[in-house]
Parts: C-alpha cells; sequence; structure tokens
C-alpha cells in the first residue's frame, strides 16, 4: 500500500510534467531548465503569483537573428510566438520613456541603490518617480518586489511586449521598453542609467501596459 507521502509525491511529479510539457507546446523548449527552476521554487514557496508566472510564460520574447523592426521605425517583429506592436504606442508609455531620461539626464545618469532622486535612482525609484511626475501613480514608493502589488492601479499585465511597457523582473530589476530587446533603466552603479538589452538579464520578466490614456495618434519612434 502507498503511503500518502509517496502519493502526493507522484501527484507533483505529474504536475510538473504537465506544466513542462505545456512549455514546449507554447515555444519555451529551450527554456525547460529556467522554468523547471522557476516552477520549483513557486512550489517550495508556496508562491502562487510566481507560479501563476512561469505557467503563463510562452515562447521566447526576445531571439537571435530576428530584424530590429522597432528600431528602424517598421510596422511589426516576430520573437518566437510573440508579434511585437510597431513603434506606435499609448502616449502614457512614450510620456514615461520620456520622463524618464529626463530625470536620469539631470542626475547625470546616476545610480545609487534606493534613491528616488533628485541627484541619483535606482532602477525601480526611476520608474517610481517618472510615474509620479507624470501624475500616474500617488501612492508611496515601491520596489522591484512589491511593483506587483499596486500594478494593476496603473497598468495591466500584458505578454505581447511593446514600446512604453514597464518590464520586470520581480525582485530583481525594471525599466521600460524602448525598442526590439531594449530597455532603459537605472541599471547599476558602474554603467548607471542607460540603454540595455533585455535578453541578458536572467530569467524570463513580466510586462506592464499604462491605463488610463487613449493610444497615441502619432507613430512613437522607438529610442
Amino acid at each position: 500500500m502507498k503511503s500518502p507521502g509517496m502519493e502526493t509525491v507522484g501527484v507533483g511529479m505529474i504536475a510538473v510534467g504537465s506544466v513542462m510539457l505545456r512549455q514546449v507546446m507554447v515555444g519555451r523548449a529551450t527554456s525547460l531548465a529556467t522554468d523547471s527552476r522557476d516552477l520549483a521554487t513557486a512550489l517550495l514557496r508556496g508562491d502562487f503569483t510566481a507560479l501563476s508566472d512561469v505557467t503563463g510564460r510562452r515562447g521566447s520574447v526576445f531571439s537571435t537573428g530576428v530584424a530590429s523592426t522597432l528600431d528602424s521605425g517598421g510596422s511589426a517583429g516576430t520573437f518566437g510566438t510573440f508579434t511585437v506592436p510597431d513603434a506606435a504606442t499609448t502616449q502614457a508609455g512614450s510620456d514615461l520613456i520620456s520622463e524618464m531620461k529626463r530625470l536620469a539626464t539631470i542626475a547625470n545618469n546616476r545610480y545609487v541603490l534606493g534613491t528616488e532622486g533628485p541627484g541619483a535612482y535606482d532602477c525601480s525609484g526611476l520608474v517610481w518617480r517618472a510615474l509620479t511626475d507624470l501624475k500616474l501613480w500617488s501612492g508611496p514608493r515601491f520596489t522591484t518586489a512589491t511593483f506587483r502589488s499596486v500594478a494593476l492601479n496603473f497598468s495591466s499585465r500584458v505578454y505581447t511586449p511593446a514600446v512604453g511597457d514597464i518590464v520586470l523582473w520581480t525582485g530583481q530589476h525594471m525599466g521600460v521598453v524602448v525598442g526590439t530587446d531594449l530597455m532603459f533603466s537605472a541599471l547599476n552603479p558602474r554603467v548607471g542609467c542607460t540603454t540595455s538589452k533585455i535578453s541578458v538579464e536572467r530569467n524570463s520578466p513580466s510586462y506592464w501596459r499604462l491605463t488610463g490614456s487613449q493610444p497615441s495618434t502619432s507613430r512613437v519612434k522607438a529610442v
């Protein structure tokens, strides 16, 4: 007779196997190692938000050898199973990019952990300050770890990243999408506030589109 513990382990293994099969079916065959690790961590911690994030991933958002159509002002680019919208974005997203770059310039692109300006920023501090300045968020300072708890007040999660979307690695980093596989953020003390590749960061990010505004009527060139 099998023990209840063995039955639980068996059910768990079947569940994990089913999720991994699903990941392959949605185009994440090359990311199984990362997904398996993140899934195991979420299960061990009982973190249902993280579990939902893993099981909601689709395809490889940014892959090599794909034309950088957003940078060139093209109409659209395809990444794995994603079709990335063209450079037209919400006005709020365009404003976020402009405000983050303005604030960074004033601070001489200086990075200091735990700061939110005006002389220096960390990644979440720069996003928070820009949203506050634009009057898109008037609540308390968030971090990469707490962003999800307030994000639905001014944004919605999306699975097809576009220019102007907030890109988030919970507990690690955040910035704003400015082009194909590119984000602008307060990156680290060595390089400060700068544009960098999304694909070099660890794990898969989530994307959040600012709400409360209509799509821009003019095309916004990726910067």
